[in-house]
């Protein structure tokens, strides 16, 4: 960002505001899903753009596109400078998709409709104690992303997004280093058990999932240098 970035935070915010913003956060939280699905974070990365180049990058209708920019500006995920142009912030980064710690498909997950068709079901799972997914779908959530493979990699890719977060903290906060093998259950890509082996080169790890899982695990473990100690 540059000096001419248009910022605006209040220093005390009313009560009726912080309730009118937590209302609001559903369809903030679709905004945050649309841009980052048409890749505008990674966009911005290049260099600030209007919403016009945007949109003709993205082929989406340009005043629309606009509305869903402002909105995020106004919360903070993108900065709207003097001239027009939209820039990144330390939020909207962890909205690109090879940032470190990205939240990229965290943020896409939780705006895919077969998210959003069992939140709307939430009275029903208060009244009943039902699982929403399950009255939405027919099915469990896991039965779901197996048959439904692309669903199953979005939830597999978010979940991987949060281990990100939390990792850190578990290796620095157990010490491992007296195990010979460690086993993950329900360990989806691998990102908690490749962080405990990357930090105690002497010890073996078992990934367990579902076999839908586990055959898209390989690339992170790779990446990480760990899948020769991976069974």
């Amino acid at each position: 960002m540059n000096n001419e970035t248009v910022t605006a935070m209040p220093q005390q915010v009313p009560p009726d505001v912080i309730l009118s913003q937590m209302i609001w956060g559903g369809l903030m939280q679709q905004c945050i899903c649309v841009a980052t699905k048409l890749g505008i974070p990674d966009l911005l990365a290049e260099k600030p753009q209007a919403a016009a180049e945007l949109a003709a990058q993205t082929e989406t209708h340009e005043s629309s596109l606009y509305r869903v920019l402002r909105l995020l500006a106004s919360a903070g995920v993108f900065a709207e400078n003097s001239g027009g142009k939209f820039e990144l912030t330390p939020i909207a980064e962890l909205l690109r998709k090879d940032a470190p710690n990205s939240m990229r498909d965290f943020a896409i997950m939780l705006g895919e409709d077969w998210m959003w068709h069992a939140w709307l079901e939430l009275m029903h799972s208060v009244k009943t104690g039902e699982v929403a997914h399950e009255k939405v779908q027919g099915m469990s959530s896991f039965e779901y992303f197996e048959k439904n493979e692309k669903a199953g990699k979005v939830f597999n890719r978010a979940m991987t997004n949060l281990s990100q977060i939390v990792v850190p903290a578990i290796v620095g906060a157990y010490d491992f280093s007296g195990a010979e093998k460690i086993v993950d259950i329900a360990g989806g890509h691998g990102f908690l058990l490749s962080g405990i082996l990357k930090a105690n080169p002497k010890v073996r790890g078992v990934l367990f999932d579902l076999p839908y899982v586990i055959e898209n695990a390989g690339e992170l473990l790779e990446k990480e240098g760990v899948a020769s100690r991976v069974e």
